[in-house]
């Protein structure tokens, strides 16, 4: 379709504000616009990626093609926000919860893989700073399988057992851990159930580093000293 065929087809076609705009202009720019990035369904636009695949050998090609548009529709967005420079403070707290509810899970997921994986002490600690941030937020608002899906996972974090090592990001854990129970007790509910479980696991380090009677050998002695007596 030519610029003059597309300007038929919109004869007729007026703009609410067409006093401060020139029509011919504006047709003009859509016109250029649309035959340098045609409208396109997305399933036409996969389909047509996925045979230009198949058929070409130049993958990387394809690469940069679709760097390139990812590239200039960003451009794009970015000067329009930038036209729009306004700041809304909300102070209404009550929104944070639909918001929280739609991302909670993509959080939990992000928070666990990169706390794993890393080595970076300052991206551990951001990743904790994110656990006890949805902790307080899940615990506020009440919604208590969240609170108790963000507690279990840091727990696991702790490492508290005699078999495995234990690395500076695991003591970071501990220690937000206890401080979550200290200052935020309220929130946990029945959550305290993993703070109690990691002192337990650490009482029960301490005993075996020095060398003490476990509980259950130290009820053990007690029942065959009773015994005996008897």
């Amino acid at each position: 379709m030519t610029l003059a065929d597309f300007r038929k087809i919109t004869t007729g076609v007026k703009l609410s504000d067409s006093g401060s705009i020139d029509f011919d202009t504006f047709l003009g720019d859509v016109y250029d616009t649309v035959v340098r990035e045609p409208f396109t369904l997305e399933e036409d636009e996969d389909a047509r990626m996925k045979l230009e695949a198949a058929t070409s050998t130049n993958k990387k090609l394809l690469f940069d093609k679709e760097r390139e548009g990812i590239l200039r529709r960003g451009a794009t967005m970015l000067k329009q926000d930038h036209k729009n420079n306004r700041f809304v403070l909300v102070k209404d707290i009550s929104t944070i919860r639909p918001m929280f509810e739609n991302t909670w899970s993509a959080d939990l997921a992000v928070f666990s893989v990169v706390l794993d994986e890393t080595e970076d002490a300052i991206v551990a600690d951001l990743c904790l700073q994110g656990f006890m941030h949805a902790i307080r937020i899940s615990g506020h608002f009440g919604i208590h399988d969240v609170r108790n899906a963000f507690v279990s996972s840091l727990s696991k974090f702790t490492q508290v057992l005699p078999t495995k090592e234990i690395k500076q990001k695991n003591i970071n854990c501990i220690r937000e851990l206890l401080n979550l129970a200290i200052h935020d007790g309220d929130c946990l509910r029945d959550s305290w159930s993993y703070v109690l479980d990691c002192i337990s696991k650490i009482d029960h380090m301490r005993v075996l580093g020095l060398g003490d009677l476990t509980d259950s050998e130290y009820f053990q002695s007690e029942a065959g000293a009773m015994n005996q007596g008897q």
